[in-house]
């Protein structure tokens, strides 16, 4: 995922979302969106499972924006890829007790 945002930019970006403008969660959604979605499908392998990954990733951070600690504008980026990779460890777990139930 590549970086398009200048340091101030992204300065102002996190701020703006902690004062939950929709600018800057709308901002930070189409910057890493795609990139998340495919970085989610190589865990899961179906693409509505990614979509719904990322996109439950997203609804938490605006849920959260108030309180989350993101020291460094950097983080952003860190903080949403381990969401991603955490929700799609659940997903898969959940998957795996299910079909385990089911036999």
């Amino acid at each position: 995922m590549s970086e398009l945002l200048s340091l101030p930019e992204k300065e102002t970006l996190l701020h703006s979302l902690r004062r939950g403008e929709e600018q800057a969660y709308r901002q930070l959604f189409e910057q890493y969106y795609v990139p998340l979605t495919a970085f989610a499908l190589c865990y899961l392998g179906d693409q509505d499972s990614a979509k719904e990954v990322v996109q439950n990733t997203f609804v938490v951070l605006y849920q959260r924006r108030k309180t989350l600690i993101i020291r460094q504008e950097r983080a952003i980026k860190a903080y949403l890829c381990k969401s991603v990779y955490h929700a799609c460890f659940n997903k898969q777990e959940q998957s795996f007790t299910r079909r385990r139930h089911e036999q």
